[in-house]
Formats: C-alpha cells, sequence, structure tokens
C-alpha cells in the first residue's frame, strides 16, 4: 500500500482498538476451527486405515486359504488326468498291437490260404476228359474258398473298427493333454499368487499414515 502524504484519511477509515481485537479473535478462532477440523480428519483417516487394514488382512487370510484349497484340488486333478492319459496311452499301444496281429494273421492265414486254394483249383482244371469230374474235393474247395473270403471280410471290418477306436483314444488323449496343460499354468497362477505380498500388489501403501497427513 502506497501512502502519500497529501493522503487525506477519513475519520470512518479508523477503526476502534475493540474491532480491531474483535477482528483478531475471530481469525484466531477461525485458525482453531481449522486445525480442529484437520485434526478430526486425520483421526478418521488414521481410523479408516486402520479398518482397511484389518479388513486386508483378514481377507488376505480368507485367500490364502481358499487358493491352498484351490491348489490342491488342482494338484488332485493334474494327478488323474495324468494317470487318465497314462491308461488311454497303453490302450492305444495294447490296440495298435491287436491291429498288427489282425493284419498279419490276414496276410498270413487269408492270403496264403486263397493263394493255395487258387493253386490247387488251377491244378484241378489241367484235368483232362473223364477225369475233368466237378467232385466232392471241387465242391470243398470252393466252399472253403468263400469261407476263407468271409473271415477276410470280418478281419477287415475289425481292424477298421480298430483304426477308429485308435483315432478316438488319439483324439481323448489330445483333450486330455490340453486339459492338463491348462490346470498346470492355473496351478502356476495360483502358487505365483500365494507368493505375492502386501508390497507386491501395493498395499503397503495403507502403512504409511503420512499420505493423508495435512502438509
Amino acid at each position: 500500500m502506497n501512502c502519500k502524504n497529501d493522503y487525506k484519511i477519513k475519520s470512518s477509515d479508523y477503526h476502534t482498538p475493540a474491532e480491531w481485537r474483535h477482528r483478531g479473535e475471530l481469525e484466531i478462532m477461525a485458525s482453531e476451527e481449522q486445525q480442529e477440523l484437520a485434526q478430526r480428519l486425520t483421526l478418521e483417516a488414521d481410523r479408516l486405515v486402520d479398518q482397511a487394514k484389518d479388513a486386508v488382512g483378514k481377507n488376505k487370510l480368507e485367500i490364502d486359504h481358499q487358493s491352498k484349497v484351490k491348489v490342491k484340488d488342482i494338484e488332485y486333478k493334474c494327478k488323474e488326468l495324468e494317470k487318465q492319459k497314462d491308461g488311454v496311452n497303453e490302450e492305444i499301444r495294447l490296440l495298435l498291437g491287436y491291429q498288427t496281429r489282425i493284419e498279419n494273421a490276414k496276410k498270413q492265414l487269408v492270403g496264403d490260404a486263397l493263394e493255395a486254394i487258387a493253386e490247387c483249383l488251377r491244378l484241378r482244371n489241367c484235368r483232362q476228359g473223364i477225369d475233368l469230374v466237378f467232385d466232392d474235393v471241387e465242391k470243398e474247395l470252393l466252399k472253403e474258398r468263400e469261407l476263407i473270403k468271409v473271415v477276410n471280410s470280418q478281419l477287415e471290418d475289425l481292424v477298421e473298427k480298430v483304426k477308429v477306436q485308435i483315432r478316438k483314444l488319439r483324439e481323448f488323449v489330445y483333450n486330455l493333454a490340453e486339459d492338463l496343460l491348462c490346470k498346470e499354468n492355473t496351478l502356476k497362477i495360483e502358487e505365483c499368487n500365494e507368493k505375492l505380498n502386501e508390497n507386491s500388489i501395493e498395499l503397503s501403501v495403507l502403512k504409511d499414515k503420512n499420505i493423508i497427513k495435512p502438509a
């Protein structure tokens, strides 16, 4: 404020000592009220922080408990899936061996027998004159050939069924492996969650009460 000597001060511009003291008292009261408000806010903030810490602690204990239960459940299911997958793989191995035996039997019994019968019929057709007779031997050879063809058809049908079953089991193994992979991934996540502490999830901010103190 610039004061000039020629500045005329009006009598109305003056305040009485009582007014001056009253103004000071009002300022002091306002200041005290603000301090009291700040103190109440600080106490309320402390209460909320303690309440939050207590709630977080209890919640964390419950989360830890549920996480351990979940981990044990997943571990059990993983073991069961492994056992089931191993069992199906063993079944596939047995079916593959069975398929090989059927195909070998088909080749050796059916193939060789049909060739032998065909050779017998060819040689018998070489008979001449009155000796070219459609006798019981001819009938049995033809009957045996038809029987072998039926057996051959049954073996082929059985081999096809075995192949279909192997494909289904392999698809089942694939699905089991995918399910197992997902559960193992979930298990890693749950185990990682167990290792998390308050600092790692930034809950340590609740421990620092200075963040809510007035400047």
